[in-house]
């Protein structure tokens, strides 16, 4: 049971929550915001939620998966064409291998084409990605609404 106050409280959803019973879940996130407190959704990108169910709850702060700001520092930005399936193929590869060599990252994305030529920087970040989920949290930004 929650207390009544809820001031200092920032309950946190998964986008696994996203995808429940929305009357339900839009109720219980209205009496938890009349009680004072806020709503995060944490791990945004990581599931099979969309932005627009993200936003749906007008949440007051999003915590990215790490997946979508990894490589920052690397300048492993991408021209947009092959971003969706390095993404996920890095993604799922550290799952299943979260301490991976520089090898192992290049042949797990074998069957991703670069037209842009940005493999050596995204292979950097998968590493740094690899190095930093064992200890580091997610990404968190404040929602401008």
């Amino acid at each position: 049971m929650l207390p009544k106050s809820l001031h200092d409280i920032v309950i946190e959803l998964t986008e696994n929550e996203l995808l429940g019973d929305a009357p339900e879940l839009a109720a219980g996130i209205a009496d938890v915001r009349r009680r004072g407190g806020r709503i995060a959704i944490d791990d945004a990108g990581a599931g099979y939620a969309g932005l627009k169910h993200v936003m749906r709850l007008e949440p007051d702060l999003i915590k990215l998966d790490r997946s979508l700001v990894a490589g920052v520092e690397h300048d492993a930005s991408m021209c947009g064409f092959c971003t969706p399936g390095f993404v996920t193929t890095i993604s799922a590869y550290l799952k299943k291998n979260p301490n991976p060599s520089l090898a192992e990252v290049r042949e797990a994305c074998k069957g991703n084409f670069c037209r842009c030529g940005t493999y050596p920087r995204v292979f950097e970040a998968a590493l740094a990605a690899a190095k930093g989920s064992k200890s580091e949290p997610s990404a968190a930004a404040p929602v401008n609404r």
